[in-house]
Parts: C-alpha cells; structure tokens; sequence
C-alpha cells in the first residue's frame, strides 16, 4: 500500500475570506509494508496522493501534484519527516514553469528530524506544484519511520496551503 495523503479545504463566507487547504502524507497504523527506497542526492516528490474537499476548492490533488484553479498570492507552510539523511531541503516546485517558488533552510540530520519551510509566492491558474525533498544520503526509511501508537494514522508530511489574495 503507498503512502496517502489528505487535503481539507476550509472557507469563510463574507468580505474577509480566507481560503486554505491542508496537506498530509499519511500510512494508516498496523499496515506497514516496506517504504520504496529512496534515492540521495536528487529532488524526490513527496508522496500526496488522497484529496478531502470542503466547500469551494482553489486547488486539486493528482498524482502527488497540486493544480491551482485560481491565480493568486499564496502562503506555504510544509513540514516533512526524514531520517539519517545526512544533508537535506525541502522546496516547493513549480512543475509548469520549471521554478523554485518556496525553499527550506538546509538540514543537517543525523538520526531523525522534521524540515520544514515557510514562504510566499505567486500561482498562475492552472499551475501545477509538488513538494520536493532533497537528501543527501537516501534508504529505505528516509522519508518514514511508524511510530505505532495504536488507532492514529501515520504522518510523515503534512502543511498548509493559503490563498492570500
């Protein structure tokens, strides 16, 4: 079974809208079957491949991949759990344009730790995004290790996505 991942999507009614969307990668607990490896030195996809949809959706979930229906100013927010990686950051790629729109600060991991990175940037509709996690030192479990704690899922990336304007 693959790694899943879940989007919600919230919206306020009135002049103040806020608009946001959720993103997890999650493993249900007491399945556990061996992670794909993953591969050092190279940007590797983050698995997202679930979709929760609430009210009006400004994005769509795809193939590990975010498409934006509507243009605008967005905040990112993104955590993501590795382990003996060695060197590590975590950006968010613009797959339409080709462009870096978001990047961690790098990360140095000796045993296991969660990156993370926070940051602006401009969507154009239509513009299809992933979330990339650069190691140093790839394995099989560098991207996930379960923790067991019974009856909770799995979570080993999870952020925010916010229409700013």
């Amino acid at each position: 079974m693959s790694i899943g991942a879940t989007i919600d999507f919230e919206k306020e009614a009135g002049a103040g809208e806020t608009r946001a969307a959720s993103i997890r990668a999650t493993r249900p607990q007491n399945n556990f079957p061996t992670p794909s490896p993953v591969t050092g030195l190279v940007y590797t996809t983050r698995a997202l491949n679930e979709l929760t949809s609430f009210n009006t959706a400004f994005c769509t979930l795809a193939s590990n991949q975010i498409t934006f229906s509507e243009a605008g100013k967005y905040a990112f927010n993104v955590q993501a759990y590795m382990r003996s990686t060695g060197t590590a950051r975590l950006r968010i790629r613009n797959i339409t344009t080709g462009t870096t729109l978001v990047e961690s600060n790098n990360l140095y991991d000796l045993d296991r730790t969660n990156i993370a990175l926070f940051g602006v940037a401009d969507i154009a509709q239509n513009d299809v995004i992933e979330v990339q996690h650069y190691v140093n030192t790839g394995g099989t479990n560098a991207f996930g290790t379960p923790i067991n704690v019974p009856g909770e899922l799995e979570v080993y990336c999870s952020g925010m996505i916010q229409k700013l304007s």
